[in-house]
């Protein structure tokens, strides 16, 4: 698990609890890494999931791949985008390259 810096105010299992925003200025100002923001959001995920049900599918694996990525972008000083790196949960119902898109259907 990333340790977080002590000024940033959050452990890595609370950093779930912001908005994209808030993550982005954490970010931009070194507080936290794309590392500790999806292990926090995995943790959480991992938790919960049981009860809510609410991920038909769960690319962790990918997802911490390209956080990394993003987070040698963010080093090297690349100009990126607002939300770059930034995680999102996408509906079963808009496909995406490598992801499964069932809509939740046993007969997709």
């Amino acid at each position: 698990m990333t340790n977080l810096s002590e000024k940033s105010g959050y452990n890595s299992m609370e950093l779930y609890k912001l908005m994209g925003y808030e993550l982005r200025d954490k970010l931009k100002r070194k507080e936290i890494t794309l590392d500790a923001i999806y292990q926090s959001l995995f943790e959480r995920i991992h938790a919960t999931e049981d009860l809510l049900h609410s991920f038909v599918h769960l690319a962790e694996e990918t997802a911490i791949k390209k956080a990394r990525e993003y987070q040698s972008n963010l080093k090297e000083g690349k100009k990126i985008g607002a939300f770059h790196g930034l995680p999102f949960a996408n509906k079963d119902l808009i496909s995406i390259k490598n992801v499964p898109t069932t809509c939740c259907s046993k007969i997709l």
